[in-house]
C-alpha cells in the first residue's frame, strides 16, 4: 500500500513540474513580444489612420505605407509602453502601446512640431504583426 502511494505521489510531481514548465513558455512569448517587423493596423475613429502598416526597424527607422503611398522618411521611440511615431517633419502621434504576442493595441494623439495644436482627443489602433 506504501509503495502504491508514493508511486501517486511522484506521479502528481511529476505532472505538476511539466504544468509549469509549460506554463513558463507562455510567459516567454508575452515578455519576448516586440515592435520590430510589419504591423498592419486599423482605426476605426481617425480619418488619416484608416488603414496601413508600419515596418518598425531596430535602429528607430519606421517605414509608413498608407494608401498607395509610403514613407520611408519616419522614425519612432519606445520607452517601455510609451510609443511615440514620427510621421513627417510636422506631425508625430503618442501614446502606449500594449503589445500582446503579435497584436498589439495603441491609444495615441495627434501632436505638430510647431506647437500650434496638439489633440486631446485619444484615438485608439488596432495592431497585428504580418
Amino acid at each position: 500500500m506504501k509503495t502504491l502511494r508514493f508511486i501517486g505521489m511522484a506521479l502528481i510531481a511529476v505532472i505538476m513540474c511539466v504544468n509549469f514548465v509549460a506554463c513558463s513558455d507562455d510567459d516567454d512569448e508575452e515578455t519576448n513580444a516586440t515592435i520590430e517587423g510589419t504591423w498592419k493596423y486599423t482605426s476605426s475613429f481617425d480619418e488619416d489612420m484608416r488603414s496601413g502598416s508600419f515596418t518598425f526597424k531596430s535602429n528607430g527607422g519606421l517605414i509608413w505605407y498608407h494608401g498607395e503611398e509610403s514613407s520611408s522618411n519616419c522614425s519612432y521611440t519606445l520607452n517601455g509602453s510609451n510609443l511615440k511615431i514620427i510621421l513627417n517633419q510636422d506631425d508625430y502621434i503618442e501614446g502606449t502601446i500594449a503589445i500582446s504576442k503579435n497584436q498589439a493595441t495603441y491609444k495615441y494623439t495627434w501632436h505638430d512640431y510647431d506647437g500650434k495644436w496638439d489633440d486631446d482627443y485619444e484615438f485608439t489602433m488596432t495592431l497585428v504583426k504580418q
